[in-house]
C-alpha cells in the first residue's frame, strides 16, 4: 500500500523517528544507568535491570485509539524495519534508528510430515 492511500491523519505516525531517552533502571535500588554499554544486572546492587524510556509520558499525548489505528495501518506497510514486534516501535526501542533494525521474517507454520 502506498503512503498516499493511508488516512491523512495517520501518515505522520507511520514511519517513526528515533526519539526518546532510554535508560536502564534497577528494579531493586532504582539506580539508573546509560544504555551505552550492555548491562544485565545492576552494577550497584546486582538486581535486575529494566529498560526505561524517560520520555514515555509523551506517548500518552496520543490517544490509545489512535495508537491502535497506527499499529493496524503499519501492518499494511511494506517497510521491513517495522515488521513483527517493531510495529510497536515507540513502545519497544524508540532510540534505535530504523536502518539498524534487522527483520528476520516470521514463521507462518510448519508444513510436511514428521
Amino acid at each position: 500500500m502506498k503512503m498516499e492511500h493511508f488516512p491523512e491523519d495517520i501518515r505522520p505516525y507511520l514511519i517513526p523517528r528515533p526519539e526518546g531517552e532510554m535508560r536502564y533502571q534497577c528494579l531493586g535500588c532504582s539506580e539508573e544507568f546509560g544504555i551505552e554499554r550492555l548491562l544485565y544486572t545492576c552494577p550497584a546492587c546486582g538486581q535486575v535491570l529494566m529498560l526505561h524510556n524517560r520520555l514515555f509520558g509523551k506517548l500518552k499525548e496520543t490517544a490509545g485509539e489512535k495508537w491502535q489505528q497506527v499499529f493496524d495501518y503499519r501492518r499494511m506497510l511494506n517497510h521491513q524495519p517495522l515488521k513483527g514486534i517493531f510495529r510497536f516501535y515507540e513502545f519497544i526501542a524508540p532510540v534505535i534508528p530504523l536502518d539498524r533494525i534487522v527483520y528476520l521474517g516470521g514463521r507462518r507454520g510448519i508444513t510436511g510430515s514428521c
